[in-house]
């Protein structure tokens, strides 16, 4: 039986719970009670992951055009990855994306289990959202980035259920033809540690060891590849280089922007980006690349999602990451059909 999980319209009967934790960023501890009389989102989130950068263009927008209309917007951090953990790690990625509203840490993913239950969806993953209407009931949730005109637009009817009688623009996903992930295939997130990881080389893994693997330059979609000497984690692979060669890894996809969760874990590494065996141009290149003499690179440095490719097109490609230093680690792969520079569709 096909069931949709990703979102739910909820009754409103249920009252929403308090958020508890040990550590806040931005505010002392917030309740509900406190909130009476506002459309609170509340946002269940990682940092460090492809879907949330992609969801925090949307958050930044509801931010601009509701939060003098009576939206208040409360996160809470949910950790998928170690790093993920350190309170000075989220801190510093909220300060560099600007994020001003409460977020709670929520480590032992108490809140997650609270809210899961509530609504009965115990498998749900983050990003997920809760709408809170005025009385402190919750009437929606999202489990997922799809949709999201969707949210807006019940944010919109809560607003006005609240109170507000003013107009409102064309929810953000309206303005865009077509969601690209409902008729392409995109290559799902890939994660590169033992523990569930995606590795397509013959070599296999090694647990908590170091394997020299060799690049078959035959690829299938859906794994990804390495060349060279790399260590095994748990979660990440690292590369662990025994005569200072170049190191490679390798991923086969299908979409149209590609990013990656990695780290340094010796000062500042540039990483060298490449697809199709061609450097990247600053008409594909991501966020985070930088150039040199022609050549496209990421510096690596803090724990976090580094953006390596926009395409304008969606399209199959193969992207290489070249390193020639130890330490660098790579948590993640996370692709998306989501062509951020389209042009939106003209309102009439």
């Amino acid at each position: 039986m096909r069931g949709d999980y990703k979102k739910q319209i909820v009754e409103e009967n249920n009252r929403a719970i308090d958020i508890v934790a040990n550590y806040w960023l931005n505010s002392e501890p917030v309740s509900f009670q406190e909130l009476r009389g506002y459309v609170v989102l509340l946002l269940f989130f990682n940092y460090a992951s492809g879907k949330w950068n992609e969801l925090y263009l949307y958050v930044e927008e509801w931010i601009k055009r509701y939060k003098d209309k009576g939206l208040f917007i409360l996160g809470v951090h949910i950790p998928k990855f170690p790093f993920e953990r350190k309170v000075e790690n989220v801190d510093r990625e909220m300060k560099r994306l600007g994020i001003e509203f409460p977020i709670a840490i929520d480590n032992e993913l108490i809140n997650l289990k609270r809210y899961a239950s509530i609504v009965r969806n115990y498998y749900f993953d983050v990003p997920a959202i809760f709408l809170i209407n005025r009385d402190g009931l919750i009437s929606y949730s999202n489990f997922d980035i799809r949709n999201l005109w969707e949210v807006e637009f019940y944010i919109q009817a809560l607003l006005i259920k609240a109170g507000y009688h003013g107009d409102f623009p064309l929810p953000v996903g309206s303005r865009y033809e077509v969601d690209e992930s409902i008729f392409y295939r995109v290559t799902p997130e890939i994660y590169t540690g033992y523990m569930g990881g995606s590795l397509g080389n013959v070599e296999g893994f090694a647990p908590e060891s170091v394997v020299r693997y060799e690049d078959p330059r035959i690829y299938i979609h859906g794994k990804f590849y390495l060349d060279g000497e790399w260590y095994n984690g748990r979660y990440y692979l690292k590369y662990n280089p025994v005569f200072g060669e170049v190191g490679s890894v390798i991923l086969p996809y299908a979409g149209a922007r590609v990013g990656a969760v990695m780290e340094s874990l010796r000062g500042n590494l540039k990483i060298f980006v490449l697809q199709d065996d061609e450097f990247l141009t600053e008409k594909n290149c991501g966020d985070d690349i930088l150039f040199e003499d022609g050549k496209s690179y990421v510096l690596v440095y803090e724990p976090r999602y580094y953006e390596l490719v926009e395409n304008s097109n969606f399209g199959e490609h193969i992207l290489k990451l070249c390193v020639n230093s130890e330490g660098f680690a790579i948590y993640e792969f996370s692709v998306s059909a989501c062509r951020a520079r389209r042009e939106p569709v003209k309102e009439i």
